[in-house]
Order: structure tokens, then C-alpha cells, then sequence
């Protein structure tokens, strides 16, 4: 069901500048403006946006640039739509990926400025070819509640169906916003992402690898990744994927690892909960549970560009590992002890390798 966002009493407009700090910590980010002159700060009601997240729902908006009286539209996502390959029915929408601390995170609030709005539905409507303000698309920013812990927390549950249900995932990096890449070889527009903030962050490349289809935005054009990969002189890992395993069950096996290492009560899970609240062998705990997961990442063929020299090197290890625990087991064992057992199955067998 189509409807504004005012009829659904869910949002406010407020005028002023905000708060256009710039903060780097880690738990804590708010969103810039890109206008040189204060515009107004569009808030989605957390509260609403965590009842819908309790029934397995989320939200998608648009910009509608002629109304200043209702500024957006918003479609109800069902995310019990997750086939990866069929688009959500409701809505051709398109998800944004971005890293949190480059100007469009909040963790304070459901809001963004209408200039950062603005941009977002431009890049959107180019991307799919439609009219201005005809595309949706769903940014964490405004469509995931921040209420509270709980809430949160649920939420973060259903971000995987996200993006699997897009039409499209759009990856938004102010580095590469300001280049051009027409006319620019494959390799240097590569090595451009590689040194971006992107790909050295976690949970970008989950987005990344669930998507049906999967660009970058850059200054005059939105560019698939694919296309890229296809046209670079890099060579690829040998024996990625094995002769017998699939790109769907390798992905399929890296998402479940992902979601085992959330478990709670295993050391170093990957669950909220600020780093000054853990025990010293605990982060460094996380710490390797994250760079085993980049690595998971790392073997699918969209993002083995990005591994390094070293991680070429490991890389197989770890595949090896995935495939000893999670090729037998598949999803047959979804207890937390049976989860937990697995963890230490991989972990026992990649004993000693340095991430």
C-alpha cells in the first residue's frame, strides 16, 4: 500500500541546521548536510518504525521534491518476501549501503537531512531510469528504528532481508561520489573502491554479496561492480569457488557463519554492546571472529578483488574450514548449543591462522 508519510503519522519536519558534527566514534554518528545553508531535518518516529520491525516489517521512502507539505512517500515492506533473485513484489526499491560515519549514519535518531534526501532520491531515480521521486529506497538512517536497545535489535535481525529483497543496492561513498568514472580503465576505478572506507568495513560486504544487483555511485554514473570485475586485468583466486560447491551454497554457507557468530554467550560474538564493555580477551575475541568473516567474504568472486596479498594466502584455509563444518551440518542444527559447537569446530580448525 502506497501512502505519504503524513497520513501514516510517522514523520516531522524541522527546520534549522541540526546537528552537522562530524563524529567519528564508532557508537556514535550523526548525519551531515551537503547544502551550504541549514535545511530541514526530516524524523521518522522510531517508536512506529519498531512496532512495524516487531511484525517483520520495514519501510522505503521517496523524495517528492514539488510538495513541502508532504515531502515523502512511504511503502510497508512485508520482509517475509526474501528470495534472493525476486525482488520485493510491492515495490521495485532500492537499498543504500554506506558506512555509518561518512556523513549519512545516525545512531541517534530515525532522521536525515533533506539535502542528504535529496541527493540519495537523484542517485536512485538515474539508477533505474524513472521519473524524479518514482524510485523508493531504504537507507538505515530513516527506516530503522533507534528507540531503543530492543527495538534495535530486532531490527538488525530483518537488515539481510533488506537488501536480498531490493531490486537494486546502491553502495554510497563520498570518495568515489566525487570521481568520474567514464572513460576511466576498470583498474583504477577498482583501486579507487579498494582504498575507500567501503570494502574495509564488515557488514557493507554482507550487502553487497545478498544483492540481486550491485552498484557503486560515482560522480556522473551509478556503476555495477560485476561490470568492473569483468573488465579488470586482475586474476582471479584459484579454486574459488571448488569444483563442487556453488556460488549459492559458498554464499549460503558464509551467511550461516555469520549469523553463528552472533550467538550470545560465545566469546567475542557479534552482537551490540559498546567495546569499552568487554574484557580485553574478549575484543580480541570479536576481533578475530571479524576478520574471519572478511575473509568468508573475501572467497566470493564480487569481492576477491579487494583481499590482499596475505588474505589471498589464507583465504583457502578458511574455505576449507567453512567447508568441513557447514557443507555436512547445513541448517539441520539451529539451536544456540549446536551454533556454538560449529564456531568451535571452525575456529579448531583454522587454530593458528593470523586474520
Amino acid at each position: 500500500m502506497l501512502a505519504t508519510l503524513s497520513q501514516l503519522d510517522i514523520y516531522s519536519v524541522s527546520g534549522g541546521e541540526g546537528d552537522s558534527s562530524d563524529v567519528s566514534d564508532i557508537e556514535d554518528y550523526s548525519p551531515t548536510h551537503i547544502c551550504r545553508t541549514g535545511c530541514p531535518i526530516i524524523k521518522v518516529d522510531s517508536g512506529k518504525l519498531g512496532k512495524l520491525a516487531e511484525s517483520g516489517r520495514s519501510i522505503c521512502v521517496a523524495f517528492n521534491s514539488k510538495s513541502t507539505a508532504e515531502p515523502l512517500q512511504v511503502i510497508e515492506l512485508d520482509l517475509a518476501y526474501t528470495s534472493q533473485g525476486t525482488p520485493h513484489p510491492a515495490a521495485q526499491y532500492v537499498a543504500i549501503s554506506h558506512v555509518r560515519a561518512e556523513g549519512m549514519g545516525n545512531s541517534r535518531g530515525a532522521e536525515l537531512p533533506q539535502c542528504r534526501i535529496r541527493q540519495i532520491q537523484g542517485f536512485v531515480d538515474a539508477l533505474t531510469g524513472s521519473p524524479a521521486g518514482r524510485t523508493f529506497f531504504w537507507i538505515d538512517s530513516l527506516c530503522l528504528p533507534s528507540a531503543d536497545r530492543h527495538t534495535k535489535k530486532l531490527a538488525a535481525r530483518h537488515i539481510c532481508r533488506v537488501f536480498v529483497s531490493a531490486h537494486s543496492v546502491l553502495a554510497l561513498v563520498p570518495s568515489l561520489m566525487s570521481f568520474k568514472s567514464s572513460g576511466a580503465p576498470a583498474d583504477r576505478t577498482l583501486a579507487i573502491i579498494a582504498a575507500s572506507p567501503w570494502p574495509k568495513r564488515l557488514w557493507t560486504f554482507q550487502e553487497g554479496a545478498v544483492a540481486n544487483n550491485f552498484f557503486f555511485q560515482f560522480q556522473d554514473r551509478a556503476v555495477a561492480l560485476k561490470h568492473l570485475l569483468s573488465a579488470s586485468e586482475q586474476t582471479a583466486m584459484p579454486g574459488l569457488p571448488g569444483d563442487n560447491d556453488t556460488l549459492e551454497s559458498l554464499l549460503d554457507k558464509i551467511l550461516q557463519f555469520s549469523e553463528d557468530i552472533k550467538v550470545d554467550g560465545f566469546p567475542g560474538c557479534l552482537r551490540y554492546g559498546k567495546e569499552e564493555n568487554l574484557s580485553l580477551s574478549r575484543r580480541r575475541a570479536k576481533v578475530k571472529l571479524r576478520g574471519y568473516l572478511r575473509l568468508c567474504f573475501l572467497m566470493l568472486p564480487l569481492f576477491e578483488y579487494f583481499a590482499t596479498e596475505r588474505e589471498r594466502i589464507v583465504v583457502p584455509k578458511v574455505k576449507y574450514a567453512l567447508d568441513t563444518v557447514y557443507g555436512t551440518l547445513g541448517r539441520t542444527a539451529t539451536g544456540r548449543e549446536q551454533r556454538i559447537d560449529r564456531l568451535k569446530s571452525v575456529l579448531g580448525l583454522l587454530e593458528g591462522t593470523v586474520v
